[in-house]
C-alpha cells in the first residue's frame, strides 16, 4: 500500500467539495445512495492521490483536502470533474459535485488545519453550484499562466461572502466538454439585505445555529436573549447568513444608538429606505413594505426600547405573513407566539479533564482565544505545553467571548502565565479574595476592567473621550472633538489604531469609521464621568455637530450637496446624540438651529416624522429665542407637516411662521414662509391661493438674490399652471427654474425640475421628450437617494413607457 504524502506546510492549497442535492438524491435512491456515495468517494479519492493530495476529512458526501501545489489542486479537480461528468451513476442518476480552492497559509494544530485561509476555502465552495469549480484570487495567480490542457479561467468579479471580512475575487474554472454556465454564485449580494461584512471569522456556536434555525423554521419571532458581550449580535448576523436563501430580503435594524422610542420604527424604515407616507404611521408604511414579501429583520439592540420593539414586532407579524423577525436583548419582548433563546457561554474543556490538543483546539472558547491570539501575535501557536493555561484562561472568563477577545489581543505584551496572574488579581477585588462564582455580567466587567488596566494614560484618555460618540465617528471627528490635553490631534490615528488592535474600538474599513461595542461604550461612559471629562467630552460634542449643521444647511443647496446628505445618514445618530444634549442642558435655541439646519435633509431623505419632531420639541420650551430662528424653525415645521398631510398644522404653523418674519422685517424670510405656505395651498388644490402666495414669495426671494429659493418658487408655479392645464406656461416657468438650480448646483433640485417637465409633455401625449425628460431626472434622484421624488419619476416613466406601447419597461417600472 502506498504511503500518503506528509501534510504540507506554509503556503498550501485547500480543496472542499459536496454534492448537490445530496438529500434529495438520497430520498429518490433510497438503498441506492450508498452505491453511489461509494462511487463518487473512489473517483474522488483517484483524482485527489494521483495529483498529491492529502485527505483530511470527509463528512458525508463532502471532502477536506490539502495540496502542496495550487498546480496539483487544479489538475485534481479539473480529472474529477471529468470523472464524476463521464461516471454511469446508479438509476441513471446525475451527481454534480461543486469544488472550492483557495491558496493560504497553513497552521497546523496537531494532524488538523485552522484559521481563516481554511474557513476561506469553504465558503468558496459553498458558494458555487454542482459541477462547478470556483477559485480564489490567490489560486488564480498562481496558475493562470499553466493551466492544464482545454482549461480556461472566468473571471466571476468580487463576492462577499459569509464570515469573511472583506469582499472576494472569484472566478471559475471552465473545463472542454463540461457545463461552464451555472446560476449567479449564491454569495451575499444575490440577496437584498444590508447585513455588514464581519472582520473576523466566525467560530463555534454549530449546535446553537441548528437549533436556532429549527426555532425561526417553526415559528416568527426568535428572540436572543443574554448579558452584554455574550454574542447575541454576532450570532443573530451570522443566523440570518445561514438562511440567507430562505428570504428574498434580509435587513439589519441597529438600534444601539437611538434613545426614543418613537424613532424605533424609523429607524427600520432607513435601513431599508421605506419613505414616509403621508397621513400613515412610520408602522403602517412598514407593513406596506412587507406584506407582500417573504423577508427577516434583525431588530438588534433591543433591551432599552423593549416595549416599542415588542410593539412594532408585533404589528408587523400580525400583517406581514412572510416576515419573520430576530430580536437581541437583554430581556425578552414579551410578545405572543416569542421563542425567546438565551445564549450560553462558548463551551470550554474541563482543565482537570483536558481530551487530546486536536479536541481541544476545536473548542470554540478556545478556537476564539488562539484565532484572536494569532491576530495579535502571528508566532502564537496552541501546543499540548500551552493548552492548559489557554483553557484556564477561558474558563477564567466563562466562555464569554468578548472577554475572551479582550484576553487574547494582550498576547502581544503579556505571556499567558501573566495573563493569568493579572486575570486573578482582578478577580480577587471583585470576589473579596473569597473563591464565589461570579455573575456572568461581572466577570465580563472583571475582564474589561483588566484590559483597560493595561492600556497606557493616553489609550484611556482616548476610550472615555470616544464614549461621547453615537453610531460611531471618522478620524477627523476624533481629532476634532477628543484631541485636547493630554491628547494631541497628530497621535489621534495612532491611539485609535492601537484600542482597535486591542479589541476596545471597531474598525469599519468599508466606511473608515470607527466605533464601539455597546457595552464598552457603556464601561467608557462610566470612565469618563469617573475622571470629571464627561461634561467637557458632551459640550465640545455638541458644539462640533451645531457647527456641521449649520454647514450643511448651507452646502445643501449646492454642488457639494450628495457628499453632505452622505454625511448626514452616516452621522445622524451623532446629530440626535447632540440635539438631545441641548434640550437636556435648556438650550433650545441650538437645538432649533441643528433641526432646522438639517431641515433639507429631512424632506430629502423623507424623514418627515423625526425631522418636525425635533422641530417641535425645540419650539415647546418657553425661554427667549430669537424671532427668526423661531419662524425658521416653524416653516420647516410646516413644510414637513405637508407630506404627512397634516394641512390644518401646516397651515398654523406657516402664519406663525410669516408673522414673526414679517415682523423682523426679514424679507428673505417672508419669502421663505410665502413659499411654504403656498405649497400647503398647492397640496389643498387651492390653486388661487397657492400662485398668489408663490408669486409674493418670488418678490422677496429675488430681492435677496436667492437663486435657489426663488427656483424652487417657479417649480410650485410650474406645478399649478400644469394642474391647471397651461402647459406652455408650465413649460416656461420650469424651464427658467432648471436655470437657476443649474446655476447654483442644487443638482437634487434639478432632478425635480426634469420629473416636472417630463410631467408636462406627458400631459400632452409626447412621450418621446417626456421619457427622456424623465430619464435624465431618474439618474440623477438616485444619486441624491430622494426617497419623495424617486418614486413619483419611477412611476411617471412607467405610465410613459405604458402609453407608448413598451409594456415590458411600464411592466418592470411598475414592479
Amino acid at each position: 500500500m502506498a504511503t500518503p504524502p506528509e501534510r504540507p506546510t506554509g503556503t498550501v492549497t485547500f480543496l472542499f467539495t459536496d454534492i448537490e442535492g445530496s438529500t434529495r438524491l438520497l430520498q429518490e435512491l433510497g438503498d441506492d445512495w450508498v452505491g453511489v456515495l461509494e462511487d463518487q468517494r473512489r473517483l474522488m479519492r483517484d483524482a485527489i492521490a494521483q495529483n498529491n493530495g492529502v485527505e483530511l476529512g470527509t463528512e458525508g458526501d463532502s471532502f477536506f483536502v490539502v495540496f502542496a501545489s495550487a498546480a496539483d489542486a487544479t489538475q485534481a479537480v479539473v480529472s474529477a470533474q471529468q470523472a464524476l461528468a463521464g461516471h454511469a451513476w446508479t438509476g441513471s442518476k446525475t451527481v454534480r459535485v461543486r469544488m472550492g480552492l483557495h491558496t493560504g497559509e497553513a497552521r497546523r494544530v496537531g494532524d488538523d488545519y485552522v484559521g481563516l485561509d481554511v474557513h476561506r476555502a469553504a465558503r468558496i465552495a459553498a458558494c458555487g453550484h454542482g459541477g462547478q469549480v470556483v477559485i480564489s484570487d490567490s489560486v488564480f495567480a498562481l496558475v493562470v499562466t499553466a493551466l492544464p490542457a482545454g482549461v480556461s479561467i472566468r473571471d466571476l468579479g468580487e463576492h462577499r461572502l459569509k464570515d469573511l471580512p472583506r469582499p472576494e475575487h472569484l472566478y471559475q474554472l471552465e473545463i472542454d466538454g463540461l457545463p461552464t454556465e451555472f446560476p449567479p454564485l449564491k454569495t451575499l449580494d444575490v440577496r437584498k439585505n444590508n447585513l455588514p461584512l464581519q472582520l473576523t471569522s466566525f467560530l463555534g456556536r454549530t449546535a446553537e445555529l441548528a437549533a436556532l434555525k429549527e426555532l425561526l423554521a417553526g415559528g416568527r419571532l426568535v428572540t436572543l436573549v443574554g448579558t452584554g458581550g455574550i454574542g447575541k449580535t454576532r450570532l443573530a448576523i451570522e443566523l440570518a447568513t445561514e438562511v440567507l436563501e430562505d428570504f428574498g430580503y434580509v435587513w439589519l435594524a441597529e438600534l444601539a444608538p437611538i434613545t426614543d422610542p418613537g424613532l424605533v420604527a424609523q429607524t427600520l424604515m432607513a435601513a431599508i429606505d421605506v419613505r414616509e407616507q403621508a397621513g400613515r404611521t412610520p408602522i403602517d408604511a412598514l407593513i406596506d413594505y412587507f406584506a407582500p414579501k417573504s423577508a427577516l429583520v434583525i431588530l438588534d439592540n433591543c433591551e432599552h426600547l423593549v416595549e416599542a420593539c415588542a410593539i412594532l414586532a408585533e404589528s408587523l407579524l400580525e400583517a406581514c405573513p412572510k416576515l419573520k423577525i430576530i430580536a437581541t436583548s437583554r430581556e425578552h419582548l414579551g410578545v405572543p407566539g416569542e421563542a425567546s433563546w438565551r445564549v450560553p457561554s462558548l463551551p470550554v474543556p474541563d482543565p482537570e479533564w483536558l481530551p487530546a490538543l486536536e479536541q481541544v483546539a476545536e473548542s470554540a472558547a478556545v478556537a476564539l482565544f488562539v484565532d484572536r491570539a494569532t491576530a495579535a501575535s502571528p508566532s502564537f501557536q496552541l501546543t499540548k505545553e500551552n493548552a492548559p493555561l489557554v483553557v484556564q484562561i477561558c474558563q477564567r472568563l466563562d466562555g464569554i467571548p468578548l472577554a475572551i477577545e479582550l484576553a487574547a489581543k494582550r498576547l502581544s505584551l503579556l505571556t499567558l502565565p501573566q495573563m493569568i496572574t493579572r486575570l486573578n488579581d482582578r478577580f480577587r477585588l471583585l470576589t473579596g479574595g473569597g473563591r464565589t462564582a461570579l455573575p456572568r455580567q461581572q466577570t465580563l466587567r472583571a475582564a474589561i476592567d483588566w484590559s483597560h488596566e493595561l492600556l497606557a494614560e493616553s489609550e484611556r484618555t482616548l476610550l472615555r473621550r470616544a464614549s461621547v460618540f453615537a453610531g460611531g465617528f471618522s478620524l477627523e471627528l476624533a481629532e476634532e472633538i477628543c484631541a485636547w490635553t493630554p491628547l494631541d490631534a497628530a497621535d489621534m490615528l495612532d491611539l485609535l489604531g492601537t484600542l482597535v488592535s486591542k479589541s476596545l474600538i471597531v474598525y469599519d474599513e468599508t466606511g473608515s469609521r470607527y466605533g464601539m461595542l455597546e457595552t464598552i461604550r457603556e464601561y467608557a461612559v462610566e470612565r469618563a464621568r469617573s475622571a470629571g471629562e464627561d461634561g467637557e467630552i458632551a459640550t465640545r460634542h455638541r458644539t462640533r455637530f451645531l457647527a456641521l449643521a449649520e454647514e450643511a444647511d448651507r452646502e445643501l443647496h449646492g454642488p457639494a450637496q450628495l457628499r453632505w446628505f452622505d454625511l448626514i445618514d452616516t452621522e445622524i445618530a451623532n446629530f440626535r446624540a447632540a440635539f438631545d444634549s441641548y434640550l437636556t442642558h435648556e438650550d433650545a435655541q441650538a437645538a432649533l438651529r441643528i433641526a432646522s439646519g438639517l431641515g433639507l435633509y429631512w424632506r430629502a431623505r423623507g424623514r418627515f416624522t423625526e425631522g418636525r419632531g425635533w422641530l417641535e420639541r425645540g419650539l415647546a420650551p418657553r425661554e427667549a429665542v430669537p424671532a427668526t430662528l423661531r419662524a425658521r424653525a416653524l416653516a420647516w415645521a410646516s413644510y414637513l407637516a405637508i407630506y404627512q398631510g397634516a394641512y390644518t398644522q401646516a397651515q398654523i404653523r406657516g402664519e406663525e411662521s410669516l408673522n414673526l418674519y414679517t415682523a423682523a422685517g426679514d424679507g428673505w424670510g417672508t419669502g421663505f414662509a410665502l413659499q411654504v405656505l403656498g405649497a400647503v395651498a398647492l397640496n389643498q388644490d387651492d390653486y388661487p391661493s397657492a400662485a398668489r402666495l408663490e408669486q409674493e414669495s418670488v418678490t422677496y426671494l429675488r430681492q435677496t438674490g436667492d437663486t435657489d429659493g426663488l427656483g424652487l418658487s417657479y417649480v410650485y408655479l410650474g406645478v399649478v399652471a400644469l394642474r391647471r392645464g397651461e402647459y406652455p406656461g408650465a413649460m416656461g416657468l420650469l424651464e427658467q427654474a432648471l436655470l437657476n438650480f443649474r446655476e447654483v448646483g442644487d443638482m437634487r433640485r434639478v432632478s425635480i425640475a426634469l420629473r416636472l417637465m417630463g410631467e408636462v409633455e406627458l400631459c400632452q401625449g409626447h412621450y418621446t421628450p417626456a421619457t427622456s425628460l424623465l430619464d435624465e431626472s431618474l439618474v440623477l434622484v438616485r444619486e441624491a437617494k430622494d426617497r419623495v421624488d424617486l418614486g413619483l419619476t419611477v412611476y411617471l416613466l412607467g405610465q410613459a413607457a405604458r402609453a407608448a406601447g413598451d409594456l415590458p419597461r411600464a411592466k418592470a417600472l411598475f414592479e
